[in-house]
């Protein structure tokens, strides 16, 4: 087969099933899933066998009845497209939990192969106290793009890794296949060994301090993604009024956020338009003053309005 394939396939599909083979493409509820929505490949037929040896147990938790048909649950996660093609997705097994959702991280990985240049994914979670999506990609995307919002077109905010690598290539097991223990200890490495993430400034120490009291979490990194720490539209929407109220900012805008999704994109946005003002120094002398008050104990600020 000549000529370049279709501009959808991110990767080399399934295809379409044989004779005597029929597939289903299943969400969590057991309903069939419409065109270009995820869910568990189901394979059923005259193909299918009758159970795993010597283990019922399996046999009960695989192989199901529907319809009057016996089908095999494979554990892929897939979806068909309009013309009856399924695409391959990941293993059912690459589903995790974070912060309350669930993501299949081989949806995460697909999305990403959508990017123009982008051959190679894997996303993963990274960190113990406070987990994180990540992903690391290959192939020759463009450096200066921005990842989180072309994969905000297609994936739910939660879904969006809060870092994605950019990899020369990916690490090959000895098979030649690509090496997902590799790349995840590789992530995690970078994790570990990040830019430091402390506020560079009164501004960013602020910032921190009411985001963090919005998400609930002790603290949080100025370069962390918001939505990836569990923030969405109305956590954002609080932040940006105590930005407003506490730090006396009329130009804080709930997009602001959006767009930068990190406290240190904020506080350089805020920056730049109080120099635009022509009072580049006035956020620092307030933040400065939040700190200090959000220091004192109780006792304390109520002897000082005495």
């Amino acid at each position: 087969m000549q000529g370049d394939p279709p501009e959808h396939w991110a990767t080399i599909p399934f295809g379409v099933p044989l004779r005597n083979v029929r597939c289903r493409v299943v969400s969590q509820a057991g309903r069939d899933c419409l065109d270009w929505v995820p869910g568990e490949l189901w394979i059923g037929g005259d193909s299918v066998a009758s159970g795993y040896r010597n283990d019922p147990e399996r046999t009960a938790e695989r192989f199901v009845e529907h319809d009057g048909l016996r089908w095999y649950r494979t554990g892929d996660m897939a979806r068909y497209w309009p013309d009856g093609t399924i695409e391959f997705l990941g293993r059912a097994d690459h589903q995790v939990k974070i912060r309350g959702y669930r993501v299949e991280l081989g949806e995460v990985e697909s999305a990403l192969r959508l990017i123009p240049g982008i051959r190679h994914a894997v996303a993963a979670i990274v960190g113990t106290d406070a987990p994180n999506l990540v992903a690391a990609v290959a192939g020759t995307p463009d450096p200066a793009a921005d990842y989180a919002a072309l994969l905000g077109d297609v994936l739910p905010g939660y879904m969006i890794p809060a870092r994605i690598e950019l990899l020369e290539q990916m690490p090959l097991t000895s098979n030649g296949k690509m090496d997902r223990r590799a790349v995840t200890a590789l992530l995690e490495q970078v994790a570990v060994g990040g830019a430091d993430a402390g506020p560079r400034h009164d501004l960013d120490a602020a910032l921190v301090d009411l985001v963090a009291g919005v998400l609930g979490i002790e603290s949080i990194g100025v370069h962390d993604d918001f939505f990836a720490r569990g923030g969405d539209s109305v956590l954002a929407t609080a932040v940006i009024a105590r930005v407003r109220d506490w730090l006396s900012v009329d130009h804080a805008l709930v997009g602001d956020f959006f767009a930068t999704r990190t406290i240190a994109g904020l506080a350089d946005r805020l920056l730049q338009r109080e120099a635009d003002r022509g009072t580049p120094d006035r956020l620092a002398v307030v933040a400065g003053h939040y700190l200090e008050i959000a220091a004192m104990t109780d006792e304390e600020i109520l002897a000082g309005t005495v």
